[in-house]
């Protein structure tokens, strides 16, 4: 357990407190509220869980071992936990009546227990597990290749891409914002699978519609973060409005292609002709970004004939 201390008035430690204790299993002791506070936790907050618990998304309960009684969310309360714990907010003006709380500096409990009862959420857990989908599924490799290595590829070459066009070509690119899209740019094939490009683009209608599967995928993903923490993924996950934000992105494109490439090149330099039509396709593909996106041209004259070299002449 760690314990962090902060300056807070009274009315934002009763806050801090009803929401690190809803996001419990336990949820929160009323013994401590009002051993806290002085007052009890019906005094402050009788109307909002009055209600909440009519419409059975708050319960009470004892606790065996110390026989307190908790008030915590329940299944249906945990679906809506956001709307519910927003009640516990007091009104600005709210003063409480409280003769002493420990001054105005009190014990904030962030419980952090590994493998205990904090809500836990998945978004991290289901990122991981892209080191177990392989790419290339329809082809023989002599080395498979997953999506965890690929997206860190992208991540490298699509934040060198910005570094480029940054430096000799005047934007004004975040290219650690384009490391961490590319870091996430098939985050959804977790839950969709790697579809085969000849499937993926086969038509028009098939492409349109696996698009709407990956931004459903996208979604489900940043469900599993919680609330605060959410809107910094969605800024990764989701394209602003703006002409650099576009760029960018179309560079992190263009670095997709570019590690498809560095994978045909590897394959067919082992002998493997599995993918030589891939690796012309991908060629020409990389080839026509060449006027609108000078940076790919930059980094394919400088730096991919090197992929081809042993470990002796690399270094």
């Amino acid at each position: 357990v760690r314990e962090n201390f902060e300056e807070l008035s009274l009315k934002s430690q009763m806050e801090e407190f009803m929401f690190l204790g809803l996001r419990l299993i336990e949820g929160v002791d009323l013994v401590e509220f009002e051993s806290l506070f002085g007052q009890k936790i019906e005094e402050v907050y009788s109307e909002v869980i009055d209600k909440y618990a009519e419409l059975g998304l708050l319960r009470r309960f004892v606790e065996e071992k110390t026989g307190h009684e908790h008030l915590c969310l329940t299944t249906n309360g945990l679906d809506v936990s956001n709307t519910v714990m927003a009640d516990f907010l007091l009104d600005e003006d709210y003063h409480p009546g409280v003769k002493k709380c420990f001054g105005t500096r009190i014990a904030i409990k962030t419980l952090m227990y590994i493998g205990g009862q904090m809500m836990n959420y998945n978004f991290f857990a289901l990122i991981s597990r892209m080191k177990y989908i392989d790419r290339w599924a329809l082809m023989r490799n002599t080395r498979q290749e997953n999506l965890c290595e690929h997206c860190m590829e992208v991540a490298m070459i699509a934040h060198a891409l910005c570094v480029i066009g940054n430096t000799r070509y005047g934007r004004h690119l975040d290219a650690n914002k384009a490391a961490l899209v590319g870091l996430y740019h098939d985050a959804s094939e977790i839950i969709t699978g790697d579809m085969p490009t000849p499937v993926k683009y086969y038509n028009k209608e098939l492409k349109e519609a696996y698009k709407q599967v990956e931004a459903i995928a996208d979604d489900k993903l940043l469900e599993k973060l919680p609330d605060d923490l959410r809107p910094a993924f969605e800024q990764v996950f989701k394209a602003e409005d703006n002409e650099d934000e576009r760029y960018m992105r179309k560079l992190v494109k263009a670095a997709d292609k570019l590690s498809a490439l560095i994978k045909c090149m590897a394959e067919t330099s082992a002998g493997n002709n599995e993918l030589r039509t891939a690796k012309e396709s991908t060629e020409k593909a990389v080839r026509s970004l060449y006027m609108e996106c000078p940076e790919v041209l930059d980094f394919v004259n400088e730096f991919l004939s090197s992929y081809g070299n042993t470990l002796d002449e690399l270094t």
